[in-house]
């Protein structure tokens, strides 16, 4: 489903086309990368998580090689410019994420050298005590999946931000999961991104949850996550 977008250039508005269609094997490098860099928005990935490899392993792993066709990308003159990760069944997720994405991933990170590094331990004491959780990552302790059992999380490239891309990505997906009768999906969002907020409202989402975060090293006050859930089956 091409889209025109506009960018501006002096004098005049160079329009060129997105396209946004189902993920392909040959995307996986481009959706990692554009995981990692639009991770935290402004604050960059690098000046407190030790090892990309790692946080792109436990973000995208699942998506691309267990359920890959619940994927979709944003593609500008072929350059894969966002992405949206989907999963139609929380649970099932889960249990691979815990019994084989994760080991392989900590294996890797391990592998790399990973112990060894000062963020590691700065990360680790930033979240003493509840860190473990958040390898999953984690749902609130009082949210469970069953009326919402679908889940998705995305990113844009920094320059395609505010331009509707986001909103073309979820629109497919929901199509996707009406099509397959799944009855409610569900989104994580930290509490500090007010723009990720808004943009999931303006899109029938409602807040559902929240619990605990990831802290970076630094931060004064203990940040939170917001799970916001949107009904697709009336009745259901």
């Amino acid at each position: 489903m091409p889209i025109e977008t506009g960018t501006k250039v002096p004098g005049r508005l160079e329009c060129r086309m997105v396209d946004i269609r189902p993920y392909h094997p040959a995307d996986r490098r481009a959706v990692r990368e554009l995981c990692v860099e639009a991770a935290y928005g402004d604050v960059p990935l690098a000046s407190f998580h030790p090892d990309p490899e790692l946080f792109a392993d436990l973000m995208t792993r699942y998506y691309l090689e267990w359920e890959p066709e619940s994927s979709w990308v944003a593609a500008e003159d072929g350059r894969v410019v966002g992405y949206l990760n989907g999963c139609r069944e929380t649970r099932r997720q889960r249990r691979v994420q815990i019994s084989r994405v994760l080991p392989a991933a900590l294996a890797g990170f391990v592998a790399r050298g990973g112990l060894w590094k000062a963020a590691t331990w700065r990360l680790l004491r930033a979240n003493f005590g509840r860190f473990p959780a958040h390898a999953v990552p984690a749902l609130p302790a009082d949210f469970t999946p069953d009326r919402y059992p679908a889940h998705l999380h995305l990113g844009l490239d920094a320059q395609h931000r505010g331009r509707d891309l986001g909103h073309r990505l979820v629109e497919a997906f929901l199509a996707q999961l009406r099509e397959a009768r799944v009855p409610g999906v569900h989104a994580v969002v930290l509490g500090e991104n007010t723009g990720a907020a808004h943009f999931f409202e303006q899109l029938g989402f409602q807040p559902l949850a929240e619990g605990a975060a990831l802290r970076r090293p630094g931060q004064e006050e203990a940040p939170h996550k917001i799970v916001y859930g949107r009904r697709l089956q009336a009745g259901t």
